[in-house]
């Protein structure tokens, strides 16, 4: 393999991203708008229980760790620091890959629910600085909205095919003016 783990594989693919001038790091989008990306892995503590990852799961086939798989959460959310103060000012949307926590929806059998998501990353969503807030999160296969805290946490799933279809809806979370929180905007541009 050209990566001797899958922290380098990752390490590299930002670097690739930096020559290419993709942002993947927070940014000013507009006047008054944030975008931060915070870096997150799953925890096996999500949502309670025993913190052992599940010996069955076939999540991590793949990746290969320089430090413990338990720890990786760990070294992610260590990525972020940084980010976390800097002076955020008007609407800030964070947005991670994993669940920031327990209690918004998601499969609770305890084998999906352990690589679903991780309780430490709501600190970080929490953490950051704003007017309008918004966390946008993935991997919980159920569309969802709900305000707790100040902050809208999403989730827009598209389904088991991705959302590939040519008529997938996007999510409308910020106007340019306010966060919003249910409009769909179609492939035609209309909201509904």
């Amino acid at each position: 393999s050209k990566y001797p783990d899958s922290i380098a594989k990752f390490l590299s693919i930002l670097e690739l991203c930096d020559e290419l001038e993709v942002d993947v790091f927070p940014a000013a989008v507009a006047q008054d708008a944030f975008v931060v990306p915070l870096f997150s892995w799953y925890s096996a503590d999500f949502g309670g229980g025993d913190p052992f990852p599940d010996d069955t799961s076939t999540t991590d086939q793949h990746c290969r760790w320089s430090i413990p798989s338990s720890q990786i959460w760990r070294y992610m959310l260590r990525l972020n620091r940084s980010h976390l103060e800097l002076p955020y000012h008007g609407t800030v949307v964070s947005c991670s890959h994993f669940l920031p926590k327990s209690q918004l929806p998601h499969a609770k059998h305890s084998g999906l629910a352990k690589t679903t998501g991780c309780e430490a990353l709501d600190e970080q969503v929490r953490a950051l600085k704003g007017g309008q807030r918004v966390h946008v999160y993935g991997h919980s296969r159920q569309e969802h909205s709900e305000w707790d805290g100040g902050i809208l946490y999403v989730n827009h799933y598209h389904g088991e095919d991705g959302g590939r279809k040519a008529n997938a809806p996007l999510k409308c979370i910020y106007d340019g003016q306010k966060v919003m929180q249910n409009a769909v905007v179609g492939s035609d541009g209309t909201s509904g």
